[in-house]
């Protein structure tokens, strides 16, 4: 006779059944029976991409591992999700494959965005999913979306490329602005013809000295005439210086047979650049699974039909990109005209990382990049401008330095013959104190002499003298 007894809510573990018949008052042996009940999914666990999960290399390797406590791991299951639109249709269409496989796991792909979907049964049938997204990108250097740009392996942030690019552009900004107004400033010299301050009071100290021997005698004259030419040739010289939610579709009746599809993966965070998906297993092979896809700010609600394969799966995945914001995502099941309960609700965030601007959409890479070609431009023009700012306030300086050193060559000329006649006319006193004696007015004069004579040699040191010479 057959005996049924009925276990129901244990926990999972492990569990002996001891058994042993009665017949006509008497037992038999015992049988024993190991039940191990298992209703946990294997851990969670990482997805590690070699290179990198960012990266120009178009082979990638994935690699991959977890753990189950009661039955163990059984296998894993592998699948690469494209998240941008391929040209050919029939391979964008394509539902991806999944594959059993062990880790690592080697792909070869094309630029793009991908997901690398990894499913790790046990031996109870239970599963555990883990993605990891993968850019192939060009190569040089990597613009990483809310990031910055990566440059030999290390991340510079955006907010520092713009707080350096901007301070960087006020510094050659206000460099150039200095060596503007210092460029003017030597332009209305020239144009001013103002000589130093040193220059002008050599100038005004020798205009007075000449005052006061503008009485000569004959043998001096010929020199005041050389010292008034001078005298307006160095003047002539320096004068040139950026709700409302709808109600998900009627539920079906109570007593509906039909069970909801189950979902195993989604893309919850994509950007408006990326393509969104949805999969997962269904109670009936070969029938129908609607995806319901309602935007939490408009409350449009669009939705898409895709069949469940001979082993329960099934997979969609839209054909074109989303715009930006929250929406809410459900599942029925449909064979014939008979459709499921809805599968509980997923909430979906689309983030904004395009401008669209009327069919034509504007990556925030490109715009980034452009923003950056822009004030790497900016920053040429200003070096360039500075550099040639540079050049002519040398050039400048130069030229004034050699019309000042014509100017100061001139003064020395100037109180080289001032003293020779200041000498002559020493001497005259000199041969006048030989044969009388000199009266107090000629004695004072004397004394002034030598003063001025002393006050040239100060004014002028050693290198005076040997202009004396030349103009000798």
């Amino acid at each position: 006779r057959a005996t049924r007894q009925t276990y129901t809510n244990l926990a999972d573990g492990v569990y002996y059944f001891h058994i042993k018949a009665l017949r006509d008052g008497v037992w038999g042996g015992v049988t024993h029976y190991a039940v191990k009940i298992d209703t946990t999914p294997p851990a969670k666990f990482p997805i590690q991409i070699f290179p990198s999960s960012r990266t120009a290399s178009k082979k990638i390797v994935a690699d991959f591992s977890t753990t189950d406590a009661l039955s163990g791991v059984d296998h894993y299951e592998v699948a690469v999700i494209p998240l941008t639109p391929k040209e050919d249709k029939k391979e964008a269409a394509a539902e991806p494959f999944f594959v059993e496989a062990e880790s690592p796991f080697n792909a070869d792909l094309d630029l793009g965005t991908y997901d690398v979907a990894v499913i790790a049964y046990d031996k109870a049938g239970n599963a555990v999913q883990s993605t990891q997204r993968v850019y192939v990108v060009e190569k040089i250097f990597e613009f990483v979306q809310d990031r910055g740009i990566r440059i030999s392996g290390f991340i510079v942030p955006w907010i520092g490329i713009w707080i350096g690019g901007g301070v960087l552009l006020l510094l050659l900004l206000l460099l150039v602005v200095i060596l503007w107004r210092h460029h003017r400033g030597l332009e209305e010299r020239r144009k001013s013809r103002e000589l130093p301050e040193e220059i002008r009071r050599q100038l005004q100290e020798l205009a007075e000295l000449r005052k006061l021997y503008q009485r000569r005698p004959p043998h001096g004259q010929g020199a005041g005439a050389k010292l008034g030419a001078l005298l307006l040739a160095m003047a002539l010289t320096g004068m040139t210086f950026f709700s409302l939610v709808g109600a998900p579709p009627a539920r079906a009746e109570e007593g509906h047979t039909l069970s909801p599809p189950l979902v195993t993966m989604v893309s919850r965070h994509i950007s408006n650049q990326e393509l969104f998906y949805i999969g997962g297993v269904a109670d009936v092979r070969d029938s129908m699974v609607v995806v319901y896809l309602q935007n939490v700010q408009t409350g449009a609600t669009v939705s898409a039909a895709t069949k469940v394969d001979k082993e329960g799966k099934w997979f969609y995945s839209h054909p074109s990109f989303l715009t930006s914001g929250r929406y809410l995502l459900w599942a029925q099941m449909k064979v014939g005209e008979e459709m499921s309960p809805p599968s509980p609700q997923i909430t979906l965030t689309v983030s904004p990382t395009a401008i669209q601007i009327g069919a034509s959409r504007i990556s925030y890479e490109t715009l980034y990049l452009i923003i950056a070609v822009f004030l790497a431009l900016v920053l040429l023009v200003l070096v360039g401008v500075g550099a040639m700012l540079a050049v002519r306030i040398r050039r400048k300086r130069q030229h004034l330095a050699e019309e000042l050193r014509a100017v100061e060559e001139s003064l020395k000329r100037g109180f080289a013959m001032l003293r020779r006649d200041i000498e002559a006319e020493l001497e005259l006193i000199h041969d006048i104190k030989m044969t009388k004696k000199l009266s107090d007015e000629e004695q004072q004069r004397e004394q002034r002499l030598l003063r001025d004579l002393e006050r040239i040699k100060n004014y002028l040191g050693k290198e005076i003298w040997e202009v004396e010479q030349e103009v000798e």
